[in-house]
């Protein structure tokens, strides 16, 4: 019943600013046994053309953090990421949670977390600094958890002359 009202409340609060309360608005149906209306809710802001692009990225992520963690559908979580990467193809948050997914699989999988990597360095869009940055991940990821020396090697040569 009190959620009912925090409902409401944050319903009429978003008709005089739409944005200002809509992260705790969702969160408010998150605890809501309808996943429905949070999910809807996330949508529009993600698809709402006066959301600015950061901020929609920034909703796509935690709908698919929702999707992942609450509902544990990784696919559509995958699938959230990469329609957001499409509408913003400069956002290292995008590719650093796609690569997250990856890693934080159920069952460990080192090669999907290589080509959610080397997905990163080879996009056009992004800036040197940042793919510096996921190469550097990349190598570190091979020294930690990588069972393939033949993949390392290549690696550890190319920073060497960095």
């Amino acid at each position: 019943m009190l959620i009912q009202r925090v409902l409401q409340t944050f319903s009429a609060l978003q008709l005089i600013n739409p944005y200002s309360s809509s992260d705790t608005l969702c969160n408010c149906y998150r605890d809501s046994p309808d996943y429905s209306s949070v999910i809807s809710r996330f949508e529009r802001l993600i698809h709402d053309s006066r959301t600015p692009r950061k901020l929609s990225a920034f909703y796509a992520l935690k709908l698919a953090r929702f999707h992942a963690k609450t509902r544990n559908d990784r696919r559509l979580a995958e699938k959230i990421i990469r329609d957001a990467i499409n509408r913003d193809k400069s956002n290292p948050q995008l590719y650093l949670a796609l690569v997250d997914l990856a890693y934080t699989a159920p069952v460990f999988n080192e090669r999907s977390v290589i080509e959610a990597l080397n997905e990163v360095l080879e996009s056009d869009q992004l800036s040197d600094e940042d793919k510096l940055r996921f190469s550097q991940r990349k190598l570190d990821f091979l020294e930690d958890l990588g069972t393939d020396v033949e993949a390392l090697v290549p690696k550890l040569l190319i920073s060497s002359d960095i």
